[in-house]
């Protein structure tokens, strides 16, 4: 076990993610976040790299053996890793980015970044823009400020996808599944919901995923072969996991049990290994920390996030495993939705629901359902899920029993046990919708439970089984064709066609606006930005619908203007310092549209900044609700 090799690529993607987030923060300091820094960074690092290749962790360099990967992938299951990768890849060319979290959040505040030259807080923004990690954000910024463009972030997920396969088999066979059955999960692994669909897209929950196994990974490797450039990868991959997101912060428990043994390691090459916990606390989520408690908002910034009481224990843990069960359970397509969430709920006893409502987001709340799963929500679905089930509740049948001596040891068996522990915290503390997609960087790290023993070994020859795999395998390919931000079939101009064949179809008209609000995503506020005038260059921005506000769509092209959000009190004391001649207004379409009090703010808004409406559209910034009106103001206009 102890001389298998490492999987290739993963320690230069350690490398490579640590490099860009301490880069960021430094330039960030000097208050050089600009393409010029960024070149000059790069150059460095690629010159460093040349010179000191030998000396920078030559051990974690593996050559590929292409020989044997030509013959691996002409398997089945490998052959359908890479059809699934293909595709994830085809969607991210042919479609703009349209996740909403980042055309909200994740873009807008690295462009607010790169055009103060530095991280700073951003005023009047929502909690979100700046209490939320950032190892994604420090993984764009380099491809924004140069290139200028979101078309290539996704390569950044689909890198992270591709070193999947290695890492689960690595991990599974040390901590006691069969080489045989770990064979049949690496493939199977990745085909989650959660991973193919986020591969081609702009998310940042997936791409922790690659932390999490790093980090126990290279700690166990480290304890086996005694070797520091393990240690030291494995505690850059822990750094790297807690700024990937504040959610991943629980699985720090499983990293400290495995790398435990290796710390004295550290001690060989005391000052190479201050280095790597120096670039390692700096590629963490310390940093950020820090930032969030100066500006108020405690050490994670659920305080500013949080309006409300969090759950009490009980409610909370028994709310986020329903949750999680509905995640992975429903059909990845589930027309019922509607029906099941006017229903569901009132199954349940009237005083848990009460409760459930004072703590959880509405959705989660009431247990609803969406009628497609997608990156949005989707966690590894339910053909994985059960796939899982099946093949534990066969093993234990059958009498399966751990593989090796290994699988006895106590440091082991605490590593594999501890990520359910993670959970736990995390289900006690997190109270939000779709915890199913929030935890995907947990999923890898609790699968061993289910496929631990010598009888798996013998289960994953079976016919019957590989079927059912091979049907899992077949779900996931078959959304990622349908996968409404990225569809790999020309979705609009069929429904289009089937819109008028058949107009009174619901779920064709649902389908259609569904798709046609995707595709419109990425650029949902052109009709308001196509108003500005070429020589404003600061915009001023208020939403109402701070959720999904896709600000993104303002910056285009970007580099040609900044947007800055101000408060909602009529008095705006930053229309002249910041130089604002325009202002941007959104309105909610759950609780602002047409209403009078919304209408009186804008009155009131007007007559104080001296402002007049030169222009008004509708916009679809949410597929589930109509078109909303959206407001160009000039102000200082001697408004109308």
């Amino acid at each position: 076990m102890g001389k298998l090799s490492q999987p290739v690529g993963v320690a230069p993607w350690i490398l490579f993610c640590a490099f860009c987030n301490c880069v960021g923060w430094g330039l960030s300091a000097i208050h050089q976040l600009n393409a010029v820094g960024y070149a000059a960074a790069f150059g460095l690092g690629i010159a460093a790299l040349v010179i000191f290749r030998g000396r920078l962790l030559p051990e974690c360099w593996p050559r590929p053996h292409w020989q044997m990967l030509q013959r691996r992938f002409r398997r089945f299951f490998p052959a359908s890793f890479v059809v699934l990768a293909a595709m994830a890849l085809l969607g991210g060319i042919l479609h703009h980015p349209a996740q909403p979290d980042g055309l909200t959040q994740r873009i807008p505040r690295v462009l607010n970044w790169l055009a103060e030259q530095r991280w700073y807080w951003i005023e009047n923004a929502p909690s979100n823009f700046n209490a939320h990690a950032v190892g994604f954000e420090w993984l764009m910024a380099p491809m924004l400020a140069l290139l200028k463009t979101d078309r290539c972030i996704f390569l950044y997920n689909i890198i992270a996808f591709l070193l999947l396969p290695g890492l689960v088999f690595s991990l599974f066979t040390r901590l006691g599944v069969t080489p045989r059955a770990a064979w049949y999960w690496m493939w199977l692994a990745p085909a989650g919901y959660c991973f193919t669909m986020q591969a081609g897209g702009i998310g940042n929950d997936a791409a922790g995923a690659i932390f999490a196994l790093a980090a126990v990974d290279f700690a166990l490797r480290a304890k086996e072969s005694g070797k520091c450039a393990e240690l030291w990868l494995s505690i850059l991959a822990a750094g790297l996991l807690s700024t990937a997101k504040m959610s991943n912060l629980a699985l720090g428990l499983p990293w400290l049990i495995a790398v435990w043994p290796s710390l004295r390691l550290l001690f060989w090459k005391p000052v190479a290994s201050a280095i790597v916990a120096a670039t390692a606390a700096m590629s963490s989520a310390l940093p950020l920390m820090f930032l969030i408690h100066q500006n108020g908002g405690g050490w994670t910034g659920a305080d500013l996030e949080r309006g409300w009481p969090l759950a009490p224990p009980l409610v909370g843990l028994v709310g986020n495993s329903l949750n999680l069960a509905l995640g992975n359970l429903l059909p990845p397509v589930f027309p019922m939705a509607g029906w099941w969430n006017e229903h569901i709920y009132k199954l349940f006893p009237q005083s848990f629901i009460a409760k459930m409502e004072k703590s959880f987001e509405p959705g989660a709340a009431h247990f609803s359902a969406i009628e497609f799963h997608y990156e949005l929500s989707a966690g590894i679905g339910v053909g994985l899920s059960l796939l899982l089930l099946i093949s534990w509740i066969w093993a234990r049948s059958h009498g399966g029993s751990a593989s090796g001596s290994r699988a006895s040891q106590k440091h082991l068996a605490l590593v594999r046990w501890s990520p359910l522990i993670s959970l736990i915290v995390f289900m006690l503390n997190v109270d939000v919708g779709g915890p199913a997609r929030l935890i995907i960087p947990y999923y890898c790290l609790l699968m061993p439970l289910a496929i631990m023993g010598r009888c798996h070994q013998t289960l994953v020859r079976i016919k019957w089984w590989q079927i059912l795999a091979a049907m899992t395998l077949v779900v996931s390919a078959g959304l990622l064709v349908l996968n409404p931000p990225r569809p790999l079939w020309p979705a609009q101009t069929v429904l289009n066609v089937l819109s008028s064949k058949y107009p009174h179809s619901s779920l064709i008209t649902r389908a259609t606006i569904f798709y046609d609000a995707n595709a419109r995503r990425w650029d949902a506020l052109a009709p308001i930005r196509d108003k500005l005038p070429k020589d404003a260059k600061n915009i001023g921005f208020i939403s109402f619908l701070i959720g999904s506000s896709m600000e993104t769509s303002l910056w285009r092209p970007f580099g040609e203007r900044r947007i800055y959000w101000l408060r909602h009190s009529p008095i705006q004391p930053d229309l002249n310092k910041k130089d604002i001649k325009y202002v941007v207004v959104g309105t909610d379409p759950m609780t602002q549209k047409n209403s009078p009090n919304f209408q009186e703010w804008m009155n009131e808004w007007l007559q104080a900044n001296n402002g007049r409406i030169v222009a008004q559209e509708n916009v679809t910034i949410m597929a589930t609700f109509p078109p909303t009106p959206w407001y160009l103001i000039e102000v200082g206009s001697n408004g109308q």
